[in-house]
């Protein structure tokens, strides 16, 4: 919940010239369909039978690429390399470097109380 302590310290001004502010932010993006323009730049179309009412390409024809999936695509990767490195990636946590020095130190000390 909201810290009523904390929210004592406002003032009722400084509450309006937030949401004040938070509102002419919010007016500055589209309401609806934001960026999405133009993948239809005459509007919508009647179903045409195909997957995503595109056609089939031509023989030869390849596909345009669009502005998203070069990003979406090195985001993949980038996912997949931290797992692949998570699980099979070497072992190296303080543990490995840390038990043969301890080890050493025990037999050290196990030598010294040994000979005095």
């Amino acid at each position: 919940g909201i810290n009523a302590e904390y929210m004592g310290t406002w003032s009722l001004k400084t509450m309006a010239v937030a949401l004040r502010s938070a509102m002419q932010a919010m007016r500055r993006f589209p309401r609806r369909g934001g960026g999405h323009h133009d993948h239809h730049p005459t509007g919508p179309q009647p179903p045409n039978g195909f997957l995503f009412n595109e056609k089939p390409l031509l023989p030869g024809e390849s596909r345009p690429t669009e502005s998203w999936e070069a990003w979406y695509n090195t985001g993949i990767i980038a996912c997949l390399t931290i797992c692949v490195v998570s699980v099979f990636g070497p072992r190296e946590s303080w543990h490995d470097w840390a038990r043969p020095i301890a080890e050493q130190r025990v037999k050290e000390l196990d030598a010294s109380k040994g000979s005095a």
